[in-house]
């Protein structure tokens, strides 16, 4: 790390000591014994820092401010815990700590700003970090990383896609870019940023002005990364803007076997697609066939594969196409991708099964003779049984259960769902596995448990937009017949309701709408054609605004967002004043399109109209929970908060989504760095006995939050902390019987740590960890099927930092490898176990056990592949450390 990087540069003795401390005036200075102890505590964790030691530097770092609470070192301290912290990949820790302390930063306030932003970018809240290294251009204009947070900002945003918006930051002349660029033309940042504005041409398609923005990069000013990158993003911009032979003759510098592996198959990718567009498919093949050689990393020949696939099939060669797969899993039975092969083989034959072509017009081998679905059912056992470990094992599992499903094999299907749901993680795709479950248990007649998983995905699902879009009206109708196969109307016609007030656009709805009967989907076309049908045969209708409506929401339902606001606008224009009674629906739902078609500005404004103009309509607390999310969502929490308690005092009886309200008010000004409030909405939600009870614990559980977040800021107030721990303690009602009572303990756990973790530097006295212990200790102990990875994990790490602290590093081990090695292979937590492995890796350092040590750090980089660098720094460090103690 160069010298402009060290904890405490030569300036900042010039700043905080007062006076010139030349070697004369050192040795004449009569530095105070507690002084040279300061010094050089703040230089051994600068040395550790230095040396990428962030574990051990946000150790020393934390002692130093906790020992040396007077120093003027302290927000220098403060910043490179922070620092530390993002070192180690931990994000929010890095962000709360400089988020929490930026008011004592003085001097230093723009490096907390611009490091803020700076790990947002890193976490992945991309809106947030565009936003922030904007506010940091702001405020802090004589700052040294102006130019950087200028780059950053813009590549927020590239993550985002939101490539106009790049372009813009990047190339605006008076925007802080150019501005910055043309005062220090040779920064690395200047041509960083020029390539990303190429990237973003590309993405807009404006490739010869990309083209001449490449131009004007010197490569030889770059490191060998960049001068790749400067060639190969030029290449795409040649390809792109139609020079073909241009782009062939550049890309042959993107072959150079010096830029390592990763950079030559993303070349021999690129000249795959070149030879694609030259009309050489052949050679196009054989480049990418290439990206299959064993050694790459398994995503490299999975894209080939894939590749490989659809051109294949683009030349209408099924039988090439299976044959070639075929010939991958039978030629290279270790590869690296050949979980992907088989998992894509038995997709290929699925789909073949369900669109097979006609016989008549095909003389392949494989199309003809072929039992698609027994193939199928093949190449998904076989990523089932020989590739345990594969991350298409649920996908897998997912797809079998469609065989069985087309086999009318219900018991299979409904046992291969299950084990989807089981190990699909939260995504669309483990929606559809827990509604095909849903659905072979009601074919089975089995009601109960059908209805469960119905419900099961209505609460799993009601914030992912994709699948509430997707899947919950065609649920909710299921429901409809679950309840009525068990003579249960009521359960029915609740189910109606739900549909109606929920999805005003759904089809599945009773009122001039198309329900599709038996079936379990349904062809949004088929359904406007069925309503084209019925407006020709009666033009008149008096039910002609709400046919119109049901084919605006059609498009919406399929996605077509630009076509259902022409559709919504055109019934604005015909149905205004005649179709009074479904105006405000109509309006609701054109609002609702321009939020899921990104345009959030129009929504927000047509939504916040909507509250004001129908206050008395039922869709109205909807419209108003919208702008408080998205309020929440772009990071404005008292705006947020504002809306959210205009919603519960406007509508009171808005049924579950006025006690919602309550409890994000609350969230919304603890986000806001406003703990006092956020406690007062959490405390009035738990004091309404009629409020829901789940989201009484709820609010039990982040007024807990709210009051540990007080004694944080003020440590000395005994008050906060008690509290806090009464609320977390009512969450469990003494047991721990549901999830949010679990996280309860663990919360507890913490809370004790954090009061323990102060006193002990006060009075080492190992009773003060008793209670946090205990917390952890019950956690530890619940059954494991009943206990998230994760909570578990913490728990584990959480004792083994205790023990350490109190001197028992053997059992501190015991708990670090309980988190290591007591897990299933397939269920982890990568935090935790990085928090695992490092101080588990510096005992056997200590201990000079190397092997274990190594063995430790590979652990890690398995779960973690992101910390690649530094593990693969450390293993070699204690590799050379064995071989010279075995020498």
């Amino acid at each position: 790390m160069t010298n402009k990087h060290r904890l405490l540069p030569g300036w900042f003795w010039l700043l905080v000591g007062g006076v010139l401390l030349w070697p004369g005036a050192l040795r004449a200075a009569n530095a105070r014994e507690t002084q040279a102890m300061e010094d050089q505590a703040l230089k051994a964790a600068q040395a550790l820092f230095d040396d990428q030691q962030y574990a051990q530097a946000e150790s020393r770092l934390a002692a130093f401010l906790s020992t040396y609470t007077n120093s003027p070192h302290r927000p220098y301290a403060r910043l490179y815990e922070a620092r530390a912290r993002f070192g180690q990949s931990n994000y929010d820790g890095a962000i709360q700590l400089l988020t929490n302390f930026i008011p004592q930063a003085g001097l230093l306030a723009g490096e907390y700003a611009f490091w803020i932003a700076r790990a947002r970018l890193e976490k992945g809240d991309y809106a947030q970090a565009g936003e922030g290294f904007a506010s940091y251009l702001k405020t802090y204009p004589n700052d040294p990383r102006q130019l950087e947070a200028a780059y950053r900002q813009a590549e927020a945003y590239s993550h985002m896609e939101s490539w106009t918006l790049v372009a813009q930051l990047l190339q605006k002349p008076d925007g802080d870019f150019v501005r910055l660029s043309a005062t220090d033309p040779k920064n690395s940042f200047v041509a960083r940023g020029q390539l990303l504005l190429a990237d973003a041409l590309l993405a807009l398609g404006k490739n010869a002005e990309g083209e001449k923005v490449v131009a004007g990069v010197d490569p030889s000013g770059l490191e060998p990364e960049w001068q790749w990158r400067r060639q190969y993003v030029l290449c795409r911009l040649e390809l792109a803007g139609g020079r073909v032979d241009a782009a062939w003759q550049n890309s042959s510098n993107l072959l150079d076997s010096t830029a390592g592996e990763r950079h030559l198959a993303a070349g021999r990718f690129l000249r795959g697609e070149i030879l694609e567009a030259l009309g050489r498919p052949q050679e196009a093949l054989r480049s990418y066939t290439n990206n299959l050689a064993a050694g790459l990393p398994a995503e490299y020949p999975r894209q080939a594969l894939l590749k490989i696939v659809s051109l294949t099939l683009a030349q209408n060669q099924i039988n090439d196409a299976v044959q070639l797969l075929e010939g991958y899993v039978a030629q290279r039975t270790n590869g690296a991708a050949l979980d992907f092969a088989r998992l894509s083989l038995g997709e290929l034959y699925l789909k073949l099964y369900y669109n097979p072509p006609a016989p008549d017009k095909s003389s392949d081998v494989v199309t003809t003779t072929t039992n698609y679905l027994q193939e199928a059912l093949t190449n998904f056992d076989q990523v089932i049984q020989d590739f345990p470990g594969s991350p298409f094992v649920a996908k897998a599992y997912l797809d079998r259960g469609w065989c069985f499903w087309a086999q009318t094999n219900m018991s299979g299907a409904r046992t291969n769902f299950e084990q989807a749901v089981e190990l699909l993680h939260v995504s669309p795709e483990q929606a559809v596995a827990r509604f095909k479950l849903a659905d072979t248990e009601f074919y089975q007649h089995d009601y109960d448990p059908a209805l469960t998983n119905y419900n099961l995905l209505l609460h799993d699902y009601a914030n992912d937009e994709t699948v509430t879009n997707e899947l919950f009206d065609q649920a909710l109708y299921q429901i409809v017949q679950v309840c009525l196969a068990r003579n249960d109307p009521a359960g029915a016609e609740s189910a109606v309701r739900k549909i109606l007030d929920w999805y005003p656009n759904s089809l599945f709805g009773d009122r001039g709408q198309l329900l599709i009967g038996e079936s379990r989907k349904y062809d949004y076309a088929m359904a406007r054609q069925e309503f084209m049908e019925l407006l020709k045969r009666s033009p008149q209708t008096p039910l002609l605004a709400e046919v119109q409506y049901a084919i605006a929401r059609t498009y919406e339902q399929e996605g077509n967002w630009r076509q259902a606001l022409h559709e919504y606008d055109r019934w604005l224009e015909r149905h205004a004043t005649n179709a009074p009674a479904l105006r405000p629906q109509v309006e609701y739902a054109r609002a609702l399109v321009y939020g899921k078609a990104g345009m959030e500005t129009n929504a927000l404004a047509l939504f916040t109209n909507f509250v004001a103009r129908y206050p008395s309509n039922n869709l109205a607390p909807w419209a108003q929970n919208w702008v408080g999310d998205y309020y929440f969502n772009q990071g404005e929490f008292q705006l947020a908060e504002q809306s959210y308690e205009l919603l519960y005092q406007t509508f009171p009886n808005a049924g579950d989504l006025a006690w919602e309200a309550r409890l994000m008010a609350g969230r919304s000004a603890l986000e806001g760095q406003r703990a006092a409030e956020a406690a007062q909405h959490f405390a009035d939600l738990v004091a309404f006995t009629n409020a829901p009870e789940d989201l009484r614990r709820q609010g039990l559980f982040a007024l807990g939050d709210a009051l540990m977040q007080q004694f944080r800021d003020n440590p000395t107030n005994m008050t906060f902390l008690d509290q806090a721990l009464a609320a977390f303690s009512k969450v469990t009602n003494g047991a721990l019987t549901n999830v949010l009572a679990v996280q309860a303990i663990g919360k507890l756990g913490d809370s004790y740590k954090y009061w323990a973790d102060v006193q002990w530097n006060l009075k080492h006295d190992p009773q003060i960890y008793t209670n946090a212990i205990n917390m952890y200790q019950a956690i530890v102990s619940f059954p494991p099927e009943d206990l998230s990875v994760a909570t578990y994990s913490q728990a584990e790490v959480a004792l083994g930092l205790i023990a350490e602290r109190e001197g028992h590093i053997d059992e501190a081990l015991d708990h670090y490898c309980n988190v290591l090695y007591g897990m299933d292979s397939d269920h982890f937590d990568p935090y935790w176990v990085e928090q695992a492995g490092n101080p588990a890796a510096r005992i056997y350092a200590q201990r000079q056990q190397w092997e274990k040590a190594i063995k430790v750090y590979q652990r890690v980089l398995k779960a973690v592949p992101s910390l690649r660098r530094p593990l693969e720094k450390a293993i070699i460090e204690a590799q050379t450390a064995a071989d010279k103690a075995r020498n």
